[in-house]
């Protein structure tokens, strides 16, 4: 990831983050509520359905680190990096690529 994008790619981690841990909220309570939904302060055959989706994402995600982990995805990870090396001039605008004037550089004093 060039560092000018850093703070893009946080963001969107973060909010995936956020969405995933939401959603495993509404669908383990959405199990329960349907289990208890004809028997009145039941609690414990309900969490059945929800622990069992929890295992089901935890092998999902132990699944998914394996793949991500692997040789194969460290030889594409090594591949992407090498494309993604910043080279542009201190002076450029990352976006433009365009020459930045000295007085608009960071750490640049205005008189």
């Amino acid at each position: 990831m060039p560092q000018s994008r850093a703070g893009v790619a946080a963001g969107i981690a973060s909010t995936s983050r956020q969405i995933g841990q939401s959603l495993g909220v509404a669908v383990i309570g959405s199990l329960a509520a349907v289990h208890v939904a004809g028997r009145p302060a039941v609690v414990d055959a309900t969490s059945a359905a929800g622990w069992w989706t929890i295992v089901a994402a935890g092998i999902g995600v132990l699944v998914l680190g394996v793949a991500s982990t692997g040789a194969r995805a460290r030889g594409t990870a090594a591949r992407v990096a090498e494309q993604l090396v910043d080279t542009r001039a201190p002076d450029e605008d990352p976006i433009t690529a365009a020459p930045v004037p000295a007085t608009h550089r960071q750490g640049a004093r205005t008189q």
